[in-house]
């Protein structure tokens, strides 16, 4: 249905990051989606596949295909072994973030 207030995304997002809670979730998430995009163009540059990356981690395919489709809430650990599977490896930055945290929000 044409106009449906469902079908703005948009809208839905300038909505609910009013909540700093929400706002702070959406930008993890955003975030994690960074780091498998990044990994899986890597994967395709190098045209490996899940079965060659699942061995080299030492974990069941099926496990890495979850992964890959984000289907899962991986640990730092899978993407760090994920990246060396692919002869990369990840580091970290931890700084000041631009949306507050949910203890000031609740203050």
């Amino acid at each position: 249905m044409a106009g449906d207030p469902r079908d703005d995304l948009d809208g839905f997002l300038a909505e609910q990051t009013k909540s700093p809670a929400f706002a702070a979730a959406y930008v993890d998430a955003i975030s994690r989606s960074r780091v498998l995009i990044v990994l899986l163009d890597a994967k395709r540059a190098q045209g490996l596949t899940t079965e060659q990356i699942a061995e080299a981690m030492g974990v069941k395919a099926k496990d890495v295909r979850a992964y890959e489709r984000g289907a899962t809430d991986p640990r730092l650990s899978m993407h760090q072994r994920y990246a060396r599977a692919l002869g990369l490896s990840i580091h970290v930055e931890i700084k000041a973030s631009p949306v507050p945290s949910t203890k000031e929000s609740t203050e």
